[in-house]
């Protein structure tokens, strides 16, 4: 029997690809902007634990043979050099290379988010569960775990693939688009399996490291996304994290996804990235933030660069530090 129980551990371990104890991704990240170096005064400051990376697929992959990693080795390099930790997060969707969609379907959407580099115009982005990109969307995936996945300074991965220009959950879901959609064939299996797919190949990836997902309805509130969040929480116990990137001062309770974190907070560990940077006609905004996403357990938070440069949000950045340190103790 002792022996049977063992032959199961090593399947288990073998099919999660877990390889030992996960690096402690608990603290306070600066966000970069996409593709942007670290300030050495964001690296001096002392509130953050580590810094956030943004870059695209394009970018690190412009050719099908060949690898541009020179942003993530400096960046991740000048990190590691400071004692910071370190989020990574690349881009595909609309950030996909010209190569990568060659023989894929694909949809074309007008981009709506309001401040976007791409407001009103018409974009393209693959099918998610397109075979022949989901192929080279994983492919890629393994060489960025082949490169990265030994960097004691690379604590959380965050997933994506099945999304259309950032790496939250989201498909364009207007009217229209979800016309489209459903013409390509829409169903919220393929969709599923689609994750399903991107999930365990960032797994494999990253055997010893956080992998989080950022939360949206993707485009129906047709239990997809609870589907696809029990599965990584089953399947990855402990690494899979579930993340929501639109914390804010006016985050409400009652909000379907806050609510939806804070329930799998009692298992899963979760974290939140900010809706922006604290407003400049506020002085409580990011504290109220910040006191939001511990009540609903975050281990970890993403707050913007300017707000670490601003000298007045000081004291609500070492807060934030306290407050993640001791989840569970009363607001000062």
């Amino acid at each position: 029997m002792f022996c049977s129980i063992l032959v199961l551990c090593g399947l288990l371990i073998a099919s999660h690809g877990w390889a030992g104890a996960l690096p402690d991704f608990t603290g306070l990240y600066v966000l970069l902007k996409p593709n942007e170096p670290i300030e050495s005064k964001t690296l001096e400051s002392y509130p953050a634990s580590g810094v956030s990376l943004r870059t695209s697929w394009k970018d690190l992959q412009p050719r099908e043979d060949g690898y541009d990693w020179s942003y993530l080795d400096q960046t991740i390099g000048a990190a590691k050099a400071s004692g910071k930790k370190v989020i990574i997060r690349i881009l595909p969707g609309i950030h996909s290379p010209d190569w990568a969609l060659a023989g894929v379907s694909t949809i074309g959407y007008t981009v709506r988010k309001i401040g976007h580099p791409l407001q009103g115009q018409t974009v393209k982005i693959p099918v998610p569960w397109d075979a022949v990109y989901l192929g080279r969307w994983t492919a890629f995936i393994s060489a960025l775990g082949q490169r990265y996945r030994n960097d004691p300074s690379l604590v959380l991965i965050q997933m994506a693939g099945p999304t259309a220009n950032t790496a939250e959950m989201h498909l364009p879901k207007s009217p229209d688009d979800r016309a489209v959609w459903e013409k390509n064939g829409y169903r919220r299996d393929k969709l599923v399996a689609a994750w399903k797919t991107v999930i365990d190949a960032y797994a494999r990836a990253f055997p010893d490291h956080g992998l989080a997902v950022d939360i949206s309805i993707p485009l129906y509130n047709d239990g997809s996304l609870e589907e696809i969040l029990a599965y990584g929480a089953r399947t990855y116990p402990g690494r899979f994290c579930i993340q929501g990137n639109w914390l804010s001062d006016h985050t409400r309770e009652g909000f379907p996804l806050y609510r939806l974190i804070k329930d799998y907070s009692k298992t899963t560990p979760v974290g939140f990235q900010m809706l922006g940077p604290g407003r400049p006609d506020s002085t409580t905004s990011l504290r109220e933030a910040i006191d939001r996403g511990i009540a609903a357990g975050a281990r970890y938070l993403e707050i913007y660069e300017s707000d670490f440069q601003d000298p007045d949000r000081s004291n609500d950045l070492q807060y934030a530090v306290q407050r993640l340190a001791r989840p569970n103790s009363p607001k000062p």
